[in-house]
């Protein structure tokens, strides 16, 4: 497993073509991979160590003799440069990312990303101090050598799911040096993560621009176009549910205008701010409207909530529901279906010239003269019915002392007066 994982963070940095290797002295030296003892002996033995304060001048005459150490030293002095401390500074940083992979400690990961990152960031600093050195790299080596530091950084980042940060740093590699694959594939990853689905395809189409056959880029760009189309989707689904919405809340309105009803925002009386029910048409056949109604006792400060009557329902059948049982409030038994009788207030909405006008309590039969049972419609639709926020019905126990209180208090009409 440690094999495959170093394979897998070797393919996450970018490493250079060749690597030089040292000597016991931190000397960079010759493929010694056919020497035996003796020979590596003699080699080191042969190593000029005055090379290394040679001056230019010196350095060029021994060129032209073509002395045999001159190789070693100068490989020496170039890693004391700029230029060379960035590639050093690359490739340590390379080694810590394999190891922070590898690692099984949490804490010792973290600790090797962040070595990793310094050193990421080392390297950019190098590269600025030789680029502006009189002697600078060529820019077809330098361009590749910092797209590639802010790349490899950014792989770190992506480990770390410091996701902003990796877009960052591949902005800035693919602007030094756009064929920078990798940069984009990390920047697709982490726009994707971030939930910046068109950032994220436009990272991959530029990186397939650059390599049409890359897999990891194909891939992902899949990836990205199922998150769109599941957003897509999505978007079409709450499309579809406003509209329908705005349908239902439409055909309302036209039903309520065709109606001639007058509705209110207020209730009648105080507490029914908990009760949220609004009335809306039937979804089998949309012709008939449900409302909430609320039956009063006032005699017993009681109440029912009916959260959904057709107003094709008879009112006669739900108090036959409401007091199927007598409820615990009503002590004396006289709250039965067949001796109940309703009313509602008229002009409870407009409430037009209350200061000089009576209030007037309608009485509501519950059958008609044939014996046919009123409908909640019919109560509805009557002219001086201006319905509150929630319907509400006073119900009275006809046999009760209160009834008699209750008609000499108010002005009472019947159903069928106007």
């Amino acid at each position: 497993m440690e094999k495959v994982l170093a394979r897998v963070a070797a393919t996450e940095v970018e490493e250079d073509d060749s690597e030089v290797e040292v000597d016991e002295m931190g000397l960079p030296m010759p493929d010694e991979s056919s020497w035996n003892v003796d020979e590596r002996k003699a080699y080191l033995d042969s190593v000029e160590m005055p090379l290394l304060f040679m001056d230019e001048e010196d350095i060029e005459e021994a060129r032209e003799k073509g002395h045999g150490g001159l190789g070693v030293i100068e490989a020496v002095r170039e890693q004391s440069t700029p230029w060379g401390l960035a590639k050093e500074m690359k490739q340590k940083g390379n080694s810590l990312f394999v190891l922070a992979v590898k690692s099984k400690k949490t804490k010792e990961r973290r600790r090797l990303y962040k070595q990793t990152l310094g050193s990421y960031s080392d390297g950019i600093e190098q590269h600025a101090a030789a680029m502006a050195a009189a002697d600078p790299p060529p820019a077809e080596e330098a361009a590749p050598m910092l797209s590639q530091l802010y790349s490899n950084r950014a792989a770190v980042h992506l480990r770390l799911r410091n996701h902003r940060a990796v877009l960052n740093d591949c902005a800035n590699a693919v602007r030094v040096w756009p064929e920078n694959v990798k940069a984009h594939h990390r920047a697709g990853t982490a726009a994707l993560a971030l939930h910046k689905l068109d950032e994220a395809t436009a990272h991959c189409n530029a990186g397939l621009a650059v390599d049409a056959e890359n897999k990891a880029l194909a891939k992902l760009h899949a990836q990205i176009e199922a998150k769109l189309e599941a957003a897509r989707e999505k978007a079409r689904k709450i499309a579809a549910a406003i509209a329908a919405k705005e349908a239902k809340k439409a055909a309302l309105a036209s039903a309520i205008e065709a109606r001639g009803l007058v509705i209110g925002l207020e209730d009648v009386v105080a507490g029914m701010g908990g009760y949220t029910d609004k009335p809306y048409l039937d979804p089998e056949d949309g012709a008939a409207l449900h409302w909430p109604i609320v039956f009063l006792y006032e005699e017993h400060s009681q109440m029912d909530y009916l959260r959904d009557v057709d107003e094709r329902d008879a009112l006669s059948a739900h108090l036959e529901n409401v007091f199927a049982e007598r409820p615990g409030w009503d002590q004396e038994g006289t709250y039965r279906p067949d001796q109940l009788e309703v009313f509602f207030l008229a002009h409870c909405v407009t409430k037009a010239e209350a200061a000089t006008r009576l209030r007037v309590w309608v009485r509501v039969p519950l059958f008609d003269d044939a014996g046919a049972p009123i409908p909640l419609r019919a109560v509805l639709d009557h002219p001086l019915y201006e319905i509150p926020r929630i319907p509400m019905l006073w119900i009275i126990a006809s046999k009760s002392a209160y009834r008699r209180q209750f008609l000499k208090s108010r002005r009472v009409i019947e159903f069928d007066d106007l």
